[in-house]
């Protein structure tokens, strides 16, 4: 959506329907983004478990190892 001015002013009802757009994109992208947050969250709670259990099998591999 794009304004047009009329005789060098715009039209408030064009600026406000604008605007509300605007808004109602920001919103939008606002949820996606967070989504998308909360999913990196997940996903990176899921790799520090991950790696914990890759150190504990490191620490009794080395333990096997040097017995």
């Amino acid at each position: 959506m794009s304004l047009k001015a009329f005789m060098g002013k715009y039209r408030a009802k064009e600026v406000n329907a604008y605007l509300n757009q605007l808004k109602e994109d920001h919103a939008r992208e606002i949820e996606a983004l967070t989504q998308q947050i909360a999913s990196l969250k997940e996903e990176n709670q899921r790799l520090k478990e991950e790696n914990e259990n890759h150190k504990k099998n490191e620490s009794v591999i080395s333990q096997v190892m040097f017995d």
